[in-house]
């Protein structure tokens, strides 16, 4: 009898994930939960009322339009951009500085293949107000004005992140969730701000995606973001049929090319990388506020996502 009722009980909880995405499908063109979608509208307006300083209308306007922006690419100085560089780079050869992961058992059982060599992923900075102080010279006036235009508010950074991507092994065929295109869940009031360290080409991964009004195109579509273990080929058709629109953005450029998005309105990926090629990056996680908030050595934020 128990067991019944289980059974009964978990199907009407995905029957009521599947109306609630179905309503976020339809009514702001990602598959977050309803209640996410709409706390981001009441959060922004909110926050958007109290806000009067002058912004750069030209940028406010594609942002609100397109869910990112590629801003010039001195907007965070080389010198600043090959510093982060060095000390980054410098700052992996440490092993008590940096989280490592490695395909294991697991990594390989997730994927359902079988267990092939040991090969490193991804590194990620610890404790990156130690280990890259440098990192809150980027707060300069310039970088404030560009992140409130296209806020058209204050705004808060949550958190700071750095890491290194390597190759997924060949015998791997299905990409990690992180190179399958998705929204990052929990907030609709996000920025992310990435600062490559190094060259974005496709061989190392530039960072892709699709605007907002085209994202709501391939999600209403019937597109579906999916994660680990979830099966191959899920949007195949509209892959074929709709992922050639020349409005993917792939953010190539030198080091230092930067992008911002709304990582709830448009679905992106990092590019899978080549062989022998590595991607290297810096992330801000940045919030609405009513009141700026710019983290300094002072007052460090919190390493992470």
């Amino acid at each position: 009898m128990l067991g019944q009722v289980r059974d009964v009980a978990g199907r009407v909880n995905r029957l009521r994930w599947a109306a609630d995405t179905e309503l976020s499908r339809r009514l702001f063109g990602n598959t977050l939960r309803l209640r996410t979608n709409v706390e981001g509208v009441g959060t922004a307006l909110w926050t958007r009322q109290q806000f009067s300083d002058d912004v750069d209308c030209e940028v406010s306007r594609f942002y609100q339009e397109n869910a990112y922006y590629r801003p010039p690419l001195d907007t965070v100085p080389k010198e600043l951009v090959a510093t982060l560089a060095s000390r980054f780079d410098e700052a992996l050869r440490d092993p008590s500085k940096v989280d490592s992961a490695y395909t294991d058992e697991a990594f390989y059982r997730q994927y359902k293949r079988p267990a092939g060599e040991r090969v490193l992923l991804t590194q990620h900075l610890r404790d990156i107000h130690h280990t890259l102080p440098e990192i809150y010279d980027i707060f300069s006036p310039g970088v404030i004005r560009l992140i409130r235009s296209c806020f058209r508010s204050n705004f808060r950074v949550q958190s700071i992140a750095a890491w290194r991507m390597f190759a997924v092994p060949p015998t791997v065929t299905t990409d990690p969730i992180i190179d399958r295109w998705h929204f990052d869940t929990g907030s609709t009031t996000r920025m992310r701000f990435l600062i490559p360290l190094t060259p974005m080409t496709r061989e190392n991964g530039a960072t892709e995606l699709w605007d907002k009004q085209y994202t709501r195109f391939l999600v209403r579509k019937g597109f579906t973001p999916v994660g680990w273990g979830d099966p191959e080929g899920v949007n195949r058709e509209i892959e074929e049929q709709d992922f050639g629109d020349p409005r993917r953005v792939r953010n190539e450029g030198p080091a230092g090319q930067s992008i911002l998005f709304n990582p709830s309105a448009c679905l992106h990926r990092a590019g899978p990388r080549e062989p022998n090629h590595t991607r290297d990056m810096i992330q801000l996680d940045i919030r609405f506020a009513v009141r700026l908030q710019i983290p300094t050595r002072q007052s460090p934020v919190k390493t992470g996502y």
